[in-house]
């Protein structure tokens, strides 16, 4: 069943609401946040639409909605980039489900720039580093490589986090700001 639901949602989700053609596709799950799109998926009445808007979120629902079912993913879709979570629109979307990206309508502010895709946050984090004035060696460990700032300063690894998580940029390299995962925060200060 699971898989049939795929596949109908992977071709609603070429569609359009509205029947524009898109300027590509990206999966839900690489999207840069700030790309003007179009999606198709569940709004919270449970009912099947197409909407548009700026992509600004996008979070994984393991087990479906309420812990129970297929796995989703919520996606905030709002009218304008800068526009808060709490007020976007939000749609329950498959994991495997491509975002039909769009022009932002005449007179709307630039959505993301192709790629449209999201930095891996093993780039983010370096970027953000280096933006700092940081340099940054990888060190290579399974499952994730390990970051070690190479400076003096204690308040090095404050600074990189600060970049990364101020709201008051766009993010490293232009891309929307990344929000690292604690685990990832915690063993890097464990680092010598």
């Amino acid at each position: 069943m699971q898989a049939i639901g795929e596949a109908v949602n992977e071709q609603m989700s070429l569609l359009t609401g509205d029947g524009e053609q898109g300027i590509g596709w990206v999966p839900i799950e690489e999207i840069a946040w700030g790309t003007y799109g179009s999606v198709v998926g569940l709004n919270p009445d449970g009912e099947t639409v197409a909407d548009s808007g700026y992509i600004i979120y996008s979070h994984p629902l393991p087990g479906g909605l309420g812990g129970a079912g297929v796995d989703r993913v919520a996606v905030y879709l709002a009218p304008l980039p800068s526009f808060s979570v709490a007020n976007a629109d939000v749609l329950y979307v498959y994991p495997a489900t491509v975002v039909t990206v769009l022009e932002p309508p005449i007179g709307m502010p630039d959505g993301e720039s192709a790629p449209w895709r999201r930095m891996p946050i093993e780039d983010q984090i370096t970027a953000a580093a280096e933006a700092v004035g940081i340099e940054v060696q990888v060190i290579p460990s399974d499952p994730n490589p390990l970051y070690q700032l190479n400076d003096d300063d204690p308040t090095a690894l404050s600074r990189v986090a600060d970049y990364l998580l101020d709201g008051g940029h766009r993010g490293s390299l232009g891309r929307a700001r990344a929000i690292p995962h604690p685990h990832r925060v915690r063993d890097a200060r464990r680092q010598p």
